[in-house]
């Protein structure tokens, strides 16, 4: 019987009296205790102009993660009204060459808000 491959996902939420750099802390934390638990993969999740949330980069926040993490697929939604074309192909390639291990992302529309894993 095939077993069950969980995920974990984490929007960034700056809690109360926690700075950014603790949030971001929090954020590889989580990762490295989810791949202790054998989850399949950390979802980084993006958002942008909101005051309690620390992730608007997420592929670069994913390398982070990666860089301190041995096994568990990192994926990120990128929100493609923010960014051109060209600059999230450059970054995904990027990252898949360094980090050839976790190859996971999601495109999402701004109002739609889909996740497509590809």
């Amino acid at each position: 019987m095939e077993s069950v491959k969980l995920s974990v996902l984490d929007v960034g939420l700056i809690r109360t009296n926690q700075s950014a750099a603790n949030a971001f802390s929090s954020m590889i934390s989580l990762a490295q205790h989810a791949e202790k638990l054998g989850y399949h993969r950390c979802w980084l999740g993006e958002h942008h102009n909101v005051a309690g949330v620390v992730a608007s980069q997420t592929a670069v926040f994913a390398a982070a993660v990666g860089a301190q993490t041995k096994k568990i697929r990192i994926g990120g939604c990128v929100l493609l009204s923010h960014y051109s074309p060209l600059l999230i192909a450059k970054q995904i390639s990027q990252k898949s060459k360094c980090l050839f291990w976790c190859r996971s992302r999601a495109f999402g529309r701004l109002l739609i808000r889909t996740m497509i894993p590809i």
